[in-house]
C-alpha cells in the first residue's frame, strides 16, 4: 500500500463526512476537499476502499461487495461521532455512496455525487 493510499480522518463538529474516491484510486484525490470540510467544521474520513492502493492484480481480483463492504464500515465507524451523516463519493465512489443511502437512509442526512459513474462501456 502507497502512501496515497492511507486512510485520513480530521476531527470536527458533530456533522461528518465520508469522502470515498474513485475507481484505481485512493484517498489522496479526496484529501484537498477533505481539508477544506474540515476547516468548515466537519469532521472528515477519508478511507481507503478495498483493495485500492495496492497493485493492478489486487484490484482484479477484488469485488464491489468488497468496495462496497468497506466503505459501509467506514461509515459506520463515522456514524458514531456524528449526528448528522454526509456521503461524498467520486465517480465509483459515488456510485458506492448511493447504494449506501439507499440501503441504510436512516445514517445519511445528505449526498453529494461528484461525477458518478452511471453508465460505464465495455472495455
Amino acid at each position: 500500500m502507497t502512501s496515497a493510499a492511507a486512510a485520513f480522518r480530521r476531527q470536527g463538529g458533530r456533522t461528518a463526512c465520508l469522502l470515498l474516491h474513485g475507481f484505481t484510486a485512493t484517498p489522496e484525490e479526496m484529501r484537498f476537499l477533505g481539508n477544506h470540510l474540515h476547516e468548515q467544521g466537519f469532521t472528515v474520513l477519508a478511507p481507503c476502499i478495498a483493495a485500492h492502493g495496492t497493485t493492478p492484480e489486487d484490484l482484479a481480483r477484488s469485488s464491489w461487495q468488497e468496495w462496497y463492504d468497506s466503505a459501509e464500515t467506514a461509515m459506520r465507524e463515522l456514524h458514531r461521532d456524528a449526528d448528522q451523516l454526509v456521503l461524498v463519493g467520486q465517480s465509483m465512489g459515488a456510485l458506492l455512496a448511493l447504494r449506501l443511502a439507499t440501503e441504510l437512509p436512516q445514517r445519511v442526512g445528505r449526498l453529494a455525487l461528484l461525477a458518478p459513474a452511471i453508465r460505464l462501456s465495455r472495455w
